[in-house]
């Protein structure tokens, strides 16, 4: 599951396309391959957030592609002429308004202005991934969460141990990085543990329970 989901398979190519810069042909059919392909660079385009040299011209055009967000829709959007949109994406010129831009993009201000991933909370779609990639990344989650988990005390309830992983998602730098990622986090519905992605938010269950002496209380 990712910020690109929809209720149909050809939705989801759809935004995945549109974020990838991809023109569908005429008559286009959804296929495993096509899916594959557009994945692979929907992945390796978030993987651009993770880099140290990302400037802003580059965050404005992630934050604009992630919503499928035209320059001219911008423009529009902000009323602001489309030569000084066109300026912020071409990184000669920055927004007098961050804030509004920031808010348009659904992004965090800090973020778009200087960068830097510690600046995205975990429930941030900036950089998500999809596809198997995703589902490697909810695994690595769901390890990273038990291992946290184990701070917890011993006497601890599912409902006591679901509520300090919620206050600690944002606080834990492994955690936040790779629940953003994955696009969910790891929670305790009714004594199973349970994949809750930020988009859309449904739930998938852990299958496989690689620890039985980590179930929790109930």
């Amino acid at each position: 599951m990712s910020f690109f989901e929809t209720e149909d398979q050809a939705g989801y190519i759809q935004r995945l396309a549109r974020f990838v810069l991809h023109p569908l042909p005429n008559g286009w059919v959804a296929s495993a391959e096509l899916i594959d392909a557009l994945e692979s660079k929907a992945n390796l385009k978030a993987s651009r957030v993770e880099h140290p040299s990302l400037c802003f011209s580059e965050r404005f055009c992630l934050g604009a592609d992630y919503l499928g967000m035209t320059l001219p829709a911008v423009a529009r959007t902000l009323s602001v002429s489309y030569e000084t949109v066109r300026d912020w994406s071409l990184d000669e010129d920055k927004p007098e308004d961050m804030e509004a831009l920031a808010n348009l993009l659904k992004v965090p201000r800090r973020w778009l202005e200087e960068g830097g991933i510690e600046h995205l909370p975990a429930n941030s779609h900036i950089g998500g991934r999809v596809g198997k990639q995703a589902r490697e990344l909810r695994e690595i989650l769901f390890s990273q969460t038990l291992e946290n988990v184990g701070e917890v005390t011993d006497d601890a309830n599912a409902a006591e141990i679901q509520l300090w992983l919620d206050s600690v998602v944002n606080m834990i730098p492994t955690l936040k990085s790779t629940s953003r990622r994955a696009g969910g986090r790891w929670q305790i519905i009714q004594g199973n543990w349970m994949f809750a992605p930020w988009f859309p938010r449904v739930l998938i269950r852990q299958k496989h329970w690689p620890d039985p002496g980590k179930t929790p209380k109930d």
